[in-house]
């Protein structure tokens, strides 16, 4: 598989909120963003308590076979390297909802019971786009609930259903240093083979062989 034609790790300082197609508001918050987006499978709110990356990986012949699997094990075992132990990658059958970090589908990460990276992919005929955003800290849900018309009493269940490093480490966060360490990571993880799909695996024994290739180095 050749290199992807892109790949971006970004914190966002101003705050915006993207949203899955048909998810459009009714009313407007003034001067919050509002972007709908074809790979959103719930709302985001992005802002400085969000990493965001994404990958877009060629399709054809030696493909990534999962590339949402692929990039929900990597995040998996980037966490534990940068100190949260227990991640794993959601195998369970799609849980929708309406706020990104509500829901469950292939490739989330989680800690315990609860969302820290939400995870999708728009497929194209030349290629995937695969996009993963992590919780640094939390983020204010009564504002994504004031955007999308929902009621506030919606605020607690929002709480429950994610967590974030912040809170984890109890620790404040350095957004660059996180986001150097990511990138580095997806980097280094698209030049091993073990994790380009070849030999069949795409998803999780790709995370695993990334992960070895690392402890040899």
């Amino acid at each position: 598989m050749t290199k992807p034609t892109r790949l971006w790790v970004i914190s966002q300082p101003q705050p915006r909120v993207l949203v899955a197609q048909g998810q459009e508001p009714a009313t407007v918050v003034p001067c919050l963003q509002i972007r709908v987006s074809r790979h959103c499978r719930g709302a985001e709110l992005v802002g400085p308590w969000l990493l965001r990356a994404g990958v877009r990986l060629p399709a054809g012949p030696g493909a990534v076979a999962d590339p949402c699997a692929w990039m929900g094990a990597l995040h998996a075992r980037w966490l534990g390297y940068m100190g949260l132990a227990g991640a794993r990658t959601w195998h369970g059958s799609p849980v929708g909802h309406w706020a990104a970090f509500s829901g469950r589908s292939a490739g989330d990460v989680l800690l315990g019971e609860r969302k820290i990276v939400a995870v999708s992919a728009v497929r194209r005929p030349a290629e995937t786009l695969v996009v993963a955003s992590t919780l640094l800290r939390p983020p204010p849900w009564p504002l994504l609930c004031r955007t999308l018309d929902r009621e506030w009493e919606q605020v607690p269940a929002l709480v429950d259903a994610a967590t974030n490093v912040s809170s984890e480490l109890h620790c404040s966060v350095d957004e660059q240093r996180w986001a150097a360490s990511l990138r580095s990571m997806l980097q280094m993880a698209l030049t091993l083979p073990q994790l380009r799909g070849e030999g069949g695996e795409g998803g999780e024994g790709a995370g695993r062989g990334f992960m070895q290739d690392c402890k040899a180095r």
